[in-house]
């Protein structure tokens, strides 16, 4: 049998390939694995994120409508994972403490408005200046956010 140098070379390619195929299905996979992992409920991603009162793996509002009832909704990535498996909720049922909170001053919505690229840079900059209180003051790409609780300070979740 007679090969060529350039099928010989070629032929080397196919199992490189197929490692790397491989291996980048094996990162998606494990990705989306840890993802779906972090999926909890809540009445807003903070209160998820601090609650996390119901996994909902599939990342469909309606496993926390269904089981919460309305006004709660699918939110990801909240961290909840490794602290329910750490058991830092002990024997307590998580879904709803509604007697322990406290019904907070809401502010008007013209207060929480502030312009940005997207919701989580408004949220994290709270910049002063660019407030945009009827909503339509944005300007060089940004949106105006509303609901961003820059009235109140951010919350360092512990790990």
């Amino acid at each position: 049998m007679n090969v060529s140098l350039h099928q010989r070379r070629h032929f080397h390619k196919k199992p490189l390939l197929l490692l790397l195929l491989i291996l980048t299905l094996l990162h998606l996979t494990t990705k989306t694995l840890a993802s779906v992992v972090d999926n909890y409920c809540g009445k807003d991603w903070v209160n998820a994120a601090n609650a996390c009162p119901l996994h909902c793996p599939s990342g469909d509002d309606t496993e926390c409508t269904t089981k919460l009832g309305e006004g709660f909704g699918c939110f990801l990535f909240t961290g909840c994972h490794d602290r329910v498996e750490a058991g830092e909720f002990g024997d307590r049922d998580p879904v709803v403490d509604e007697e322990e909170e406290v019904e907070e001053e809401k502010l008007p919505v013209e207060r929480t408005r502030f312009c940005g690229v997207d919701f989580i840079e408004a949220m994290l900059t709270c910049d002063e200046g660019k407030r945009c209180p009827k909503g339509d003051e944005c300007g060089g790409g940004d949106v105006c956010v509303e609901n961003t609780n820059c009235d109140r300070p951010l919350v360092v979740l512990d790990r």
